[in-house]
């Protein structure tokens, strides 16, 4: 049996990172989604087939989207805020600091950002995956139960950021494994072509 390729066979997630995308599709500063635990993802499409003589003679399947679900444990307000697009305000010093964060309903819905995960691979390499343009389909549910931590979960989708490109994610596989791109210009720079 032939070894994998560098980056064929993953396993842990270790890293995500989210940043805001404005309508220009500019990234704002990317920011770490802490005790992030599981994402996972799907793909979604349409189905058609043609009849003809009492039978099917063609199919189509027509990727349209990614959706996916992210799992965290980290009431993380900085990555609220490019989820969400709510803002938390502070007060006072250490030890009696007050942060303030107020979820809102209505108005103009939740904000586009873009995502990039990173996974551990054998033989030291690794995987990052990009999403430019994804949209959770609700504010993340929060559940506290007795003697366990509190976990949060969000279901999102994503879709093409450019009708030429049509990719919705990016896998890029690294024999040595690489930084997450954690400032603002790698960010931009890991989706250079995928807005055409």
């Amino acid at each position: 049996m032939a070894e994998p390729l560098f980056g064929e066979v993953l396993y842990n997630p270790t890293a995500l990172i989210v940043a805001a995308l404005s309508s220009s599709n500019v990234y704002g500063t990317p920011v770490e989604v802490t005790r992030f635990d599981t994402a996972d993802w799907d793909y979604e499409a349409m189905n058609d087939e043609l009849m003809s003589g009492g039978l099917i003679t063609d199919l189509l399947s027509i990727i349209t989207k990614v959706t996916g679900t992210i799992k965290e444990a980290s009431i993380n307000r900085a990555a609220l805020t490019v989820l969400t697009g709510d803002t938390s305000s502070g007060s006072g010093t250490t030890p009696n600091q007050v942060n303030t964060m107020d979820f809102k309903v209505g108005g103009a819905g939740l904000p586009y950002f873009g995502c990039i995960l990173r996974f551990e691979a054998l033989y030291g390499a690794n995987v990052l995956v990009g999403m430019p343009k994804c949209k959770l389909d609700s504010t993340p549910a929060f559940a506290v139960e007795q003697n366990a931590f509190r976990r949060g979960e969000a279901s999102f989708s994503a879709i093409a950021a450019g009708t030429t490109s049509n990719s919705p994610i990016r896998l890029r596989s690294h024999e040595t494994a690489a930084a997450i791109p954690i400032s603002q210009v790698n960010f931009q720079a890991f989706f250079t072509g995928m807005f055409s």
